[in-house]
């Protein structure tokens, strides 16, 4: 039914951004504290371009796959909901829910793992 709603892919896709911006902007925090004297690539025969490149990959990976979970989370919860679900029902029940997304409701329904 995704299909049917206009603009779900470009939300699920400003979605996946925000995620990753979010991500990124915590990974400098990451990157400071290894400025500051914990062990870094370097010192482990890497170079630091090699290991902030593949450092960055992951963290746009795991955003990318919390996005599409919440995102996915959001649209079956939506269709739960939903008694007659259609495009404009769950349009406007998918933006409820991803705005009112919490911790919890994450941590309940989000199905993920590490392949």
């Amino acid at each position: 039914l995704l299909t049917a709603i206009t603009a779900a892919g470009c939300s699920l896709t400003a979605l996946i951004a925000a995620f990753v911006a979010a991500a990124a902007a915590g990974g400098a925090a990451a990157g400071a504290a290894t400025a500051s004297g914990a062990p870094s690539g370097q010192e482990q025969g890497q170079g630091q371009e090699q290991v902030e490149g593949q450092q960055g990959q992951e963290v746009t990976m795991l955003a990318t796959a919390a996005a599409l979970a919440i995102f996915g989370l959001a649209a079956e919860e939506g269709l739960r909901l939903c008694p007659r679900p259609g495009p404009g029902s769950l349009r406007v029940a998918l933006l409820d829910l991803l705005h009112l997304m919490d911790e919890d409701t994450v941590v309940a329904g989000v199905r993920l793992e590490r392949l």
